[in-house]
C-alpha cells in the first residue's frame, strides 16, 4: 500500500552526516517518509550533489537543507522544480560563492531559482532557531542570535548585532553598526539610524490606542532613534517618540516624549538629567 506520507529528503552541510537531523528525523516520523543523504569523495561539486538527490529521490518530495546542504536544496530545484513540493534551508547562504569554487556559477542563487524569500549579503550569520521573514534584507558581516525573529519588510545595514530572543517587526530600518541587545522589542514602523545601541530588555512601542478605534492606523508609528543613541536596559520608549542623536536613555526609564541630542534622561517619565560627556560621543566621521 502507497505509503500518505510526505517524502523528505534531508540535506546535510559540509562533514556532516544524518546526526545532524536526528531529532527531525524522530519528530516528524508520523508524518514524513525522511531520508537523510550521505556525501562521499564522488560528490564533488554542488551540481553533481544535486544530480545524485534527483537519482534516488522519489516524483515528488519535499526538501530540508543544512548549511551546504542549502545550496544543495537550490540546486535540486533549479534542475527539477516540477519534482520538489517545498523547500526550507538553515544556516546557508544564498549568495554565489567565489567564481571557480565547485559546482557553481557566478551569478547568484537566488537569482537562478527564485527560491529565497528574503536576502543577506557575505559574512551574515542566521544562527540557530532564528526566524527572517520574506522580503526582509540584512546587510553583511551581521549576526541574526539564536532564537531571533525578524518579520517582514525589515532593512538592516552592515555589521549589525540582533541579540538572541530579540524581535524585530514589520517596516522597521535599521542602521549600520547598530547593536540590538538579548530580548530586546522593536516595534513596527520604527527607524533605528547607524551606531544606535539597544540594551536588553528594551521595549518600543507604537500605537498609543493600544488597538481601540480607527484613528490608530494613520497614528501608527514607532519611535525614531537617532545616529549614535544609547538605550539602557529595560527602557521602555513610547510610540513615535524621537531619542536625538547621541542621546542616552538611562536603564529603566519611561520616554514619554523627545529626547534632546546628547543628553542623558533617567525616570518615569524620562527627564533630562545632564549632557552626555564629550569623551563618550562618537567621531564626527563614526560610520
Amino acid at each position: 500500500m502507497e505509503s500518505s506520507k510526505q517524502s523528505l529528503i534531508l540535506l546535510p552541510g559540509f562533514l556532516c552526516d544524518q546526526t545532524v537531523w536526528k531529532q527531525q528525523i524522530e519528530g516528524l516520523a508520523d508524518l514524513a517518509d525522511s531520508v537523510c543523504m550521505e556525501w562521499g569523495p564522488e560528490h564533488d561539486s554542488i551540481t553533481g550533489m544535486a544530480q545524485a538527490v534527483l537519482r534516488s529521490a522519489p516524483q515528488r518530495f519535499a526538501l530540508a537543507g543544512h548549511s551546504m546542504g542549502g545550496r544543495v536544496a537550490f540546486q535540486v530545484y533549479r534542475l527539477a522544480p516540477e519534482r520538489v513540493t517545498k523547500i526550507a534551508v538553515f544556516n546557508t547562504g544564498a549568495d554565489a560563492r567565489p567564481a571557480g569554487a565547485a559546482g557553481e556559477d557566478p551569478s547568484p542563487l537566488f537569482d537562478r531559482c527564485g527560491a529565497v524569500p528574503w536576502l543577506c549579503s557575505d559574512g551574515t550569520i542566521v544562527s540557530t532557531g532564528a526566524v527572517v521573514f520574506a522580503g526582509t534584507t540584512i546587510g553583511a558581516r551581521g549576526i541574526v542570535g539564536d532564537q531571533a525573529c525578524i518579520r517582514e519588510r525589515v532593512t538592516i545595514g552592515d555589521d549589525v548585532v540582533v541579540g538572541r530572543g530579540s524581535l524585530v517587526e514589520n517596516d522597521t530600518t535599521i542602521g549600520a553598526l547598530t547593536k540590538i541587545q538579548a530580548d530586546a522589542y522593536v516595534t513596527a514602523y520604527s527607524t533605528l539610524e547607524d551606531n544606535v545601541f539597544i540594551a536588553p530588555c528594551v521595549v518600543t512601542t507604537n500605537d498609543n490606542f493600544m488597538g481601540r478605534t480607527e484613528r490608530r492606523y494613520e497614528l501608527m508609528r514607532g519611535p525614531t532613534i537617532r545616529r549614535g543613541a544609547r538605550v539602557g536596559g529595560g527602557a521602555i520608549l513610547c510610540p513615535g517618540v524621537e531619542i536625538g542623536e547621541e542621546a542616552f536613555v538611562g536603564a529603566g526609564a519611561v520616554v514619554t516624549k523627545d529626547v534632546p541630542a546628547r543628553k542623558i534622561v533617567v525616570g518615569n517619565p524620562a527627564r533630562v538629567l545632564r549632557d552626555v560627556p564629550e569623551d563618550e560621543l562618537l567621531p564626527s566621521d563614526a560610520s
